[in-house]
C-alpha cells in the first residue's frame, strides 16, 4: 500500500512538472510559497516610475531602453532542432535596436554582444567587480519583500508558474536590475521565445503564440510597464495570434516573480518580457523565412513603443513589404520569403486570415497552404481580378505591390 501512495505522488509530480512552462526559469529558487490569503492593504511600494513622468520628460531627453535577449551562451534557453533560443533573442534584439537608434528620441543599450553572444563588457565587468554587493542587493529585498507578505501589507499572487532559475541565471538578472536602476534605464524589455515542459524534443508542440508578462500591480513600476507592454502587445497582436497556453490566454499577462520584471521590487524602471512565439514554429524554426520575420516582428514592438509616447501613423506598416512582393508563388510552398510578404499584404488588405478564421489557425508563417489560398481568392473577387481563383498570377501580384508594395 505504501508503494501505490509513493508511486502515485511521483505520478502526481510528474505530471504537475509537464504542465509547467519551461520557456525561462526565470523565478528566483526562493518563491515557492503558499498563496497568501492576508487581504491587500493598499499601495505599500511607492512608484519609481510613473506613465505621467515618462511622457513629460518625452522629448525633451532619450527615453533610456535597455534590450535584454534572453539566456546567453552558458544558458541558452529552448532548443529545437539545434536552433537555440538565446541566438534568436539576440538576433531579434539585434534588429529592433536598429530600428530604436534611428529614433532621436530613445536611447538604446543591449546587454549581450551583436558577435560573440556574449554579455557587453560592462555587464560582465560588473557582474564580477559587483558580486557581493548584488547578492546583499537580493537578499535584503527578499527578506522585506517576505515580511511585507507575511505582515499582510502585500497579497502574493502566482498566475502562471515557470521552472527555477539556475542561481547563477538569478545572480546574473538581479545584476542586471541592479545596474539598471544605477543608470537610471526607463525601460527594459527582455526578449524570449517559448517552449514548454514535456514536449517531445522530436516533435513540434502545440501550443502557439505571443504573450508580455509585466510587474504584477502591487509593484513600483507596474503601471507604466503595463501601459507600454499594452501598446507593444496591440502591435504585435496584429501580426501574432495570443498564446494558446492556459494562463497566458489574455495576452498580458501580470508577474510578481520573475526576476526580469523585477521580483522582490528589485526593479526601478519599466519592465517587459516578451514571449514572441514558441521556438518550434515554423516562422522561425525555417531558415528562409526567419530573418525577415525577425525584422518584421522588431519593427512592429518599435511601432508598439512608439506609438505608446505618440501616434506612428506616418510610420510605414510593414518591414516585409519594403520591396515588391515577387513570384513565382503557388500551393504547397514552405518557408517561403516571399509567401510572408503575401501573407502580411493580404493581411493589410482584410483578405487574411480568411473570413471565419484566426491567425492561431492561419498564422503568418511563409507557408502557401488552405488559408493562404482561400485569402488569394477573397483579394481577387474583391478587387474583380481573373486570375485563376487561389493562385498567385500577374495580375494578383501586380494589385498586390500597387496597393500595399514601397
Amino acid at each position: 500500500m505504501k508503494k501505490i501512495l509513493l508511486l502515485s505522488l511521483l505520478a502526481l509530480f510528474l505530471f504537475v512538472a509537464w504542465l509547467l512552462p519551461q520557456s525561462d526559469g526565470y523565478y528566483p529558487r526562493s518563491a515557492r510559497r503558499i498563496l497568501s490569503a492576508a487581504p491587500l492593504i493598499g499601495r505599500v511600494f511607492e512608484e519609481t516610475i510613473t506613465p505621467e513622468m515618462v511622457r513629460a520628460v518625452y522629448g525633451t531627453r532619450p527615453i533610456k531602453i535597455l534590450l535584454v535577449p534572453g539566456h546567453d551562451n552558458e544558458y541558452s534557453g529552448a532548443v529545437w532542432n539545434g536552433l537555440r533560443e538565446a541566438d534568436v533573442n539576440l538576433q531579434l534584439a539585434n534588429a529592433l535596436q536598429r530600428f530604436l537608434t534611428t529614433d532621436q528620441n530613445f536611447s538604446t543599450q543591449i546587454t549581450r554582444n551583436e558577435n560573440t553572444g556574449n554579455y557587453n563588457q560592462e555587464l560582465s565587468n560588473y557582474f564580477v567587480t559587483n558580486r557581493e554587493e548584488i547578492k546583499s542587493f537580493r537578499q535584503r529585498l527578499r527578506q522585506t519583500f517576505v515580511g511585507l507578505i507575511q505582515s499582510g501589507a502585500v497579497e502574493e499572487k502566482i498566475i502562471v508558474s515557470h521552472n527555477f532559475a539556475k542561481e547563477e541565471v538569478a545572480q546574473r538578472l538581479y545584476g542586471i536590475n541592479k545596474w539598471a536602476n544605477e543608470q537610471g534605464i526607463d525601460l527594459a524589455i527582455h526578449i524570449h521565445f517559448n517552449d514548454y515542459a514535456g514536449r517531445s524534443m522530436s516533435q513540434a508542440g502545440r501550443h502557439n503564440g505571443l504573450a508580455i508578462y509585466i510587474p504584477e500591480r502591487q509593484y513600483p513600476n507596474a503601471r507604466f510597464s503595463a501601459e507600454i507592454g499594452q501598446s507593444i502587445f496591440s502591435q504585435l497582436n496584429k501580426i501574432l495570434p495570443t498564446s494558446s497556453l492556459p494562463g497566458e490566454s489574455t495576452g498580458l499577462i501580470e508577474d510578481q516573480e520573475l526576476i526580469a520584471l523585477g521580483s522582490y521590487a528589485s526593479r526601478d524602471g519599466g519592465a517587459v518580457l516578451i514571449e514572441y512565439s514558441y521556438i518550434y514554429e515554423p516562422q522561425v524554426a525555417n531558415v528562409g523565412v526567419r530573418s525577415a520575420w525577425l525584422t518584421e516582428t522588431a519593427w512592429q514592438t518599435y511601432l508598439g513603443i512608439k506609438n505608446y509616447f505618440e501616434p506612428a501613423t506616418t510610420l510605414p506598416p510593414s518591414q516585409i513589404l519594403q520591396q515588391p512582393v515577387s513570384g513565382p508563388l503557388h500551393f504547397g510552398q514552405r518557408g517561403n520569403k516571399q509567401v510572408l510578404a503575401l501573407q502580411r499584404a493580404l493581411q493589410l488588405d482584410g483578405s487574411y486570415p480568411p473570413a471565419g478564421r484566426e491567425l492561431g489557425v492561419c498564422p503568418i508563417n511563409g507557408n502557401f497552404g488552405p488559408c493562404v489560398q482561400s485569402a488569394v481568392t477573397t483579394f481577387q473577387t474583391k478587387y474583380a481580378l481573373i486570375d485563376v481563383p487561389g493562385q498567385v498570377g500577374e495580375q494578383t501580384l501586380a494589385e498586390l505591390n500597387r496597393r500595399y508594395g514601397h
